[in-house]
């Protein structure tokens, strides 16, 4: 019974190990993945605050965490290990991506900045301004 338990343990942990690929095992990949989805979450309700969907007051909120998790994923970046969604052209072209990664801080930060009673037009003026530089990264540095 206890060699049976300690098969199925054995494959149990190959099947769920093999279906991960190798590359988001490294922690350091798997923060950067958490990074980018907590700014996704992030834009998903900024862009519903925008449209008149959502708690206005928690635009506030959501930029700074978006600006938090950007300087995170920068931060990881720097480590530069391969893997995830990050191309090995990031950092083939590290200069680039470096300088991109900064000017999306920098408008992460502007974001995050807005008074909490800045109207709507400040607030999809900056918004749009840190979405279009982090587009503009994924397009070249993302794997799809």
């Amino acid at each position: 019974m206890k060699k049976l338990l300690l098969v199925s343990a054995a494959a149990a942990t190959l099947i769920t190990s093999s279906a991960m690929p190798q590359e988001k095992a490294h922690p350091t990949v798997k923060y950067r993945h958490h990074t980018m989805e907590t700014i996704k979450d992030s834009l998903i309700q900024m862009k519903g605050i925008l449209n008149g969907k959502g708690q206005s007051a928690d635009f506030g909120i959501h930029a700074r965490v978006m600006a938090v998790n950007a300087e995170g994923f920068y931060a990881a970046s720097r480590v530069k290990i391969a893997g995830g969604d990050t191309k090995p052209a990031a950092w083939e072209n590290w200069d680039d991506f470096a300088a991109r990664m900064e000017a999306y801080i920098a408008d992460t930060k502007a974001l995050a900045a807005l008074p909490e009673d800045a109207d709507q037009k400040a607030r999809a003026v900056a918004f749009g301004k840190a979405v279009k530089n982090c587009k503009a990264c994924h397009d070249k540095y993302r794997a799809e």
